[in-house]
């Protein structure tokens, strides 16, 4: 590329900035110093008709970076003129989380042709990110894409070129009035034509740049003072980087509040103010209290000067600025809980989580799991205060810390929550070592002339482990043509058909033609499969055509003879594949894969054991252990084998039998290479269940004092021998009070259980008991053991009642009362 095309694609680029500054009132500045300098010395230089004999670009370069800029006395910024205080639309109040989206047109000339530029600013947001005692930070980002050309005025003729980059920054904004203060860290990156561009900038020692006047109301009227003050920059394309610190100056201009109108703008339609300025053939913006912000603005035909004094400067044809969106600031989440779910489980299984918070806007709230292997998982979004769910399993085994976090519907994030901590055992670690040995290369066509002496080749490997591609490149050193790497490359891979892919292309100097920016010589890409399209010369971008993909199959142990979109045909040669290309740039690629994948060596169904007596309502559980294969496994439980019952996917499930019977269990296992393992069946003998009978009548004292504590026994029997529990009806309605299951053991079938209950509500009452089974089966109600509590103040009976066994046998005859 020219050099000249290259400065003035810059100053496209950086120019847009100052293009901006009416309503955003951040870039201008940037972009101004570089544009004074580069076009007065490109003028000086040049002229508009004189030719550039003896150009050296480097030279030229150094002597537009550098400027004139030392000379230049910093200016005294002028002073504000005093505003009278009215009624009106007062400043806006902006709080963290305030955005506003904009898109911006810039079109402009210099010297009517010499110069012209066609820029687009969209998705220009500026995000509210910290409130100060008299600012607001106010961080951006855009995308910046464009064209231009420049009249050389020479034998050279007109140069064009495009820009494509993005801009970020931080501006600080005046609450008082949203005037600019300082802007920093302001960074573009991006292409100008064929180059890379980057710059780092701020603005100092700036007057506030202040288009608004609050407060203002229709028939106000202001002046928005000039603008003057300083950039620091360093940038530039990867051959210089200068250094500078450049004056920058806007004219004042007066404003006038002239009416209310409503505006139609991408945002949607606003009820604005509009204010006119003198400012070119057309200077008109809208202001939306609502908003809070400039909505639309509109700038025709007007003359951007380099300095103060100085009429040389851009005919500014068109500015049009519009809204896209705005957003209120959002309160983040609460800080969830540690997420919920097992604490334990196998590799290669899959569990589930779940999460609950708030959001004190009551906005919808979606979770990220993060899983504490270096993966994270998002649910969709629920309301506020709803739990949501996510599934993972791990791939090897270990100790894993699982948190949570919140995001609401406009972005806002809580805080991590707590871990979980998981812990994980069995299985491998979940991963296979696939190795591919690229063992030669040879062109069979000419990619480079004769005198070169053939191509220097360098391959780029890929391979797909399941999760993302991991590549290595290599230079293949001191042979052309043909060269044997004979290099092994070990990848973990985590599915059982991970994907491979080969390119090769030949290493060339890059040299660019310095007047037309086109390459004079390139690396050129070979062709090295068999699917349909050939290699490139001079660009080495992908072409499908032309790059080697195939498809490894684990179970098999090589290459899918499956030729598709995604396998390309291939061949043998002894122990090597092989590749070849079929048109230009033709090359052939001899390549070896291995692995050390083994397939399940067992499986075991652990619980419940073969013969195995169960009764109908029991919930069992199913666990079965596998060795070996490639997690994560599929599962495939069935209860009833030989009649086509129930079934099951999970690694773990539990099954509950409603009618008695033998019946048949097998479990098949697939892991992720394919491959298939099943044990059973075993058969389980289910039997109906019996409810238990009657308990016996509870036992314990029958007068009582409100608020003391007194102590009740019974028993009951089950005649299939199941452990019980037992519920109490502490007021007789017939409704299960209190559950006593022995902290989750039940209690041994027929022994005497007792419990401790306090009295709280006077007056007469009947307790009763009932037993169930762990096969969830209920007994009846006992009878009813009446119970008196006095009423305040009432003269209570004294009551006796005896300790010890309630039964008088021969053996134990003597029982002992207690009255009270």
């Amino acid at each position: 590329m020219e050099w000249r095309k290259y400065i003035a694609l810059m100053v496209v680029a950086i120019f847009v900035l100052t293009a901006a500054t009416p309503l955003t009132q951040v870039t201008a500045k940037t972009t101004n110093n570089r544009t004074i300098n580069m076009f007065t010395v490109l003028k000086s230089m040049f002229g508009k008709n004189k030719a550039p004999t003896g150009f050296n670009p480097l030279d030229f370069i150094r002597t537009i970076f550098r400027g004139g800029s030392s000379h230049i006395n910093k200016p005294t910024p002028p002073t504000p003129t005093p505003q009278p205080i009215m009624d009106g639309v007062d400043a806006p109040t902006w709080a963290v989380g305030d955005t506003w989206t904009y898109d911006i047109h810039v079109k402009f000339n210099y010297d009517t042709d010499w110069l012209k530029v066609d820029v687009t600013m969209s998705d220009l947001k500026f995000t509210v990110t910290d409130v100060q005692s008299d600012r607001y930070k106010v961080p951006f980002t855009c995308k910046m894409t464009g064209k231009g050309s420049y009249d050389t005025k020479s034998v050279i003729g007109v140069i064009t070129g495009t820009l494509d980059s993005t801009l970020s920054g931080t501006v600080y904004v005046r609450k008082s009035d949203i005037a600019i203060l300082e802007a920093d860290d302001l960074t573009i990156n991006g292409k100008l034509s064929a180059f890379t561009i980057t710059g780092t900038s701020n603005i100092h020692d700036l007057t506030p740049i202040a288009y608004l006047s609050f407060p203002f109301d229709v028939g106000s009227k202001w002046t928005r003072e000039k603008v003057s003050g300083f950039v620091y920059a360093k940038g530039g394309v990867p051959v210089y980087q200068p250094e500078f610190d450049l004056p920058i100056f806007v004219k004042s201009c007066s404003m006038e509040c002239t009416g209310k109108e409503t505006v139609t703008v991408p945002a949607g339609s606003i009820e604005c103010y509009k204010i006119v300025g003198d400012m070119g053939s057309t200077a008109n913006i809208w202001y939306s209290p609502e908003v809070g912000n400039i909505v639309k603005a509109v700038w025709k035909d007007f003359k951007l000067q380099f300095e103060e004094g100085n009429d040389d400067g851009y005919n500014m044809e068109e500015i049009t600025i519009e809204l896209k969106s705005f957003g209120r600031a959002s309160n983040p989440p609460e800080t969830p809980a540690a997420p919920s779910g097992p604490t334990s489980g196998e590799a290669g299984t899959e569990y589930s989580y779940s999460a609950s918070t708030t959001d004190p806007d009551g906005d919808q709230i979606k979770y990220v799991f993060d899983w504490g292997d270096g993966t994270t998982s998002e649910t969709g979004f629920v309301d506020s205060g709803t739990s949501a769910s996510a599934s993972h399993s791990w791939r090897s085994s270990g100790a894993y810390e699982v948190r949570v976090m919140a995001r609401d519907s406009n972005g806002a994030e809580s805080k991590w929550s707590n871990p979980t901590v998981v812990n994980i055992a069995g299985g491998n670690e979940g991963y296979v070592n696939l190795t591919v040995n690229i063992y030669k290369i040879k062109a069979l066509s000419d990619l480079d002339p004769w005198w070169k002496g053939g191509a220097d080749f360098t391959y780029k490997l890929s391979v797909y482990n399941g999760y993302n591609w991991v590549t290595r490149i290599y230079d293949c050193k001191d042979q052309k043509n043909t060269v044997k790497p004979n290099k092994s490359y070990k990848f973990r891979v985590f599915t059982g058909e991970p994907k491979i892919t080969i390119k090769v292309w030949d290493r060339d100097p890059v040299v660019i033609n310095p007047l037309t920016g086109s390459y004079i010589d390139y690396h050129d890409l070979a062709d090295v499969s068999a699917y349909p399209g050939g290699g490139t010369q001079n660009k080495i971008e992908d072409v499908r055509g032309a790059i080697y993909h195939g498809v490894y199959k684990l179970l098999k142990h090589r290459l899918s003879q499956d030729f598709n979109e995604d396998n390309d045909d291939w061949g043998t040669d002894g122990s090597c594949y092989t590749t070849a290309g079929t048109q230009r740039y033709k090359t052939k690629v001899w390549f070896k894969i291995s692995d050390d994948y083994r397939p399940p060596s067992s499986l075991k169904i652990i619980h419940p054991g073969d013969g195995s007596v169960f009764y109908t309502g029991d919930e069992i559980k199913f666990e079965a252990k596998i060795e070996g294969g490639l997690p994560p496994y599929s599962w495939f439980w069935e209860f009833d084998t030989y009649n086509n019952g129930p079934t099951s996917t999970q690694a773990s499930p539990t099954h509950v039998y409603d009618k008695q019977g033998d019946y048949w269990v097998k479990v098949t296992v697939t892991d992720s290479a394919g491959q298939t393992i099943s044990d059973g069946p075993i058969i389980l003998h289910i039997f109906k269940n019996s409810p238990p009978e009657k308990p016996s009548k509870p036992y314990g004292p029958t007068t009582t004092k409100a608020g003391q504590t007194y102590k009740y026994q019974t028993t009951a029997h089950d005649p299939d021998g199941h452990r019980l529990a037992y519920g109490w009806d502490w007021d007789g309605d017939g409704v299960v009070d209190e559950w006593d299951d022995n902290n989750g053991e039940y209690y041994r079938n027929s022994a005497v259980v007792e419990i401790e209950h306090t009295w709280g509500a006077q007056g007469l009452k009947y307790v009763k008991v009932k037993a169930k089974d762990t096969a969830g089966a209920e007994s009846p109600w006992s009878d009813p053991l009446p119970v008196y509590t006095p009423y305040t103040n009432e003269k209570q009976k004294p009551t006796a009642a005896a300790g010890g066994p309630y039964k008088i046998t021969k053996e134990n005859p003597k029982v002992t009362f207690d009255a009270s």
